[in-house]
């Protein structure tokens, strides 16, 4: 899904992130955050893609990939030794030196599972992460938990955490699932606001253009159902889409997607930083998410069945 991304820094304005490696070389484990998920694929007529703010947010940022299959099991206790987790043997961690056991724990008790990243995060001044789940991926049986974190100045990483919601059902994670979004925040920005509740004939140029918006909407909405009309054979305003107001004219700055750039390694040597060129992004169309990656409409087992009454999220 191709779009603008007129507001993409340029020049002097570009900021920082940087992933540094805490274990050795991580390949393959971070990736700028793509627009498409399976159940909007396979949502009839892919009408779920009509919703850009949905496509935005699923593009905001960049996603952690679980290196491991593993499933959990919750007696719903508040110990940390109330969660079971099952990795099966022959897998591989992040790296030679962050193997499959330092991945995930169950360390703070209450339901709660933390994964630890690879990656210590630096970020430029002034610039926190906020570190979510991944935007409009849903896991049936566990929830991600969010923080902010302040990582123009930390020195310790981060952690990322999932909660279980149901006791005594089985919850995997499969290898390749994204487990984490990172997605920079201003610090700040919140206290800048000034809320306010007001009346909208308070701004008769905005009031018009709403109620023109509101009347164009529903004639739309009924015309839809009439066969052989205009509104009929469109199917879909796109007003919004498009960044087009009641009028006509356009929004000036109007994204449609998000040009986040993906990682890059640089090695450090006597002569500098050396660029090696970027990770490789995976497919938009391999997006994994509820499952190890897998062809659009494909759901393969993992290579190994860590559990016989393994549910899917």
């Amino acid at each position: 899904m191709d779009g603008d991304h007129p507001s993409q820094g340029k020049g002097d304005d570009r900021l920082k992130i940087v992933a540094f490696e805490r274990y050795g070389p991580v390949e393959l484990a971070l990736f700028p955050a793509p627009p498409r998920r399976r159940w909007m694929d396979e949502s009839a007529g892919r009408f779920a893609y009509r919703c850009l703010p949905l496509v935005m947010a699923n593009q905001a940022g960049w996603l952690v990939r679980n290196p491991i299959t593993f499933s959990l099991m919750w007696n719903g206790g508040p110990a940390a030794t109330d969660i079971q987790i099952l990795v099966p043997h022959g897998q591989h961690g992040f790296s030679a030196a962050f193997g499959p056991e330092s991945v995930v724990e169950s360390h703070f008790g209450e339901g709660v599972i933390t994964f630890q990243l690879p990656y210590l995060f630096r970020t430029s001044a002034g610039y926190n992460l906020w570190v979510k789940g991944p935007a409009n991926i849903v896991k049936d049986g566990i929830q991600a938990l969010e923080g902010l974190v302040e990582t123009d100045w930390t020195p310790a990483p981060f952690t990322m955490n999932w909660k279980l919601t149901r006791p005594y059902e089985t919850v995997t994670f499969y290898e390749g699932e994204p487990i984490c979004q990172l997605v920079p925040y201003p610090r700040g920005l919140i206290e800048r606001f000034e809320p306010e509740v007001r009346d909208l004939a308070e701004e008769p140029e905005l009031a018009s253009s709403y109620f023109d918006w509101h009347a164009k909407r529903g004639e739309f909405l009924v015309d839809r159902g009439v066969p052989g009309s205009e509104a009929n054979r469109k199917d879909w305003q796109k007003d919004y889409y498009r960044g087009q107001f009641p009028a006509g004219d356009r929004a000036e700055e109007h994204q449609t997607a998000l040009g986040t750039a993906a990682f890059i390694r640089h090695e450090g040597s006597a002569g500098g930083s050396i660029a090696k060129g970027p990770h490789p992004r995976p497919s938009s169309t391999a997006i994994p998410q509820g499952g190890c990656p897998m062809s659009r409409g494909v759901s393969p087992k993992p290579t190994t069945d860590p559990s016989s009454t393994e549910e899917r999220g």
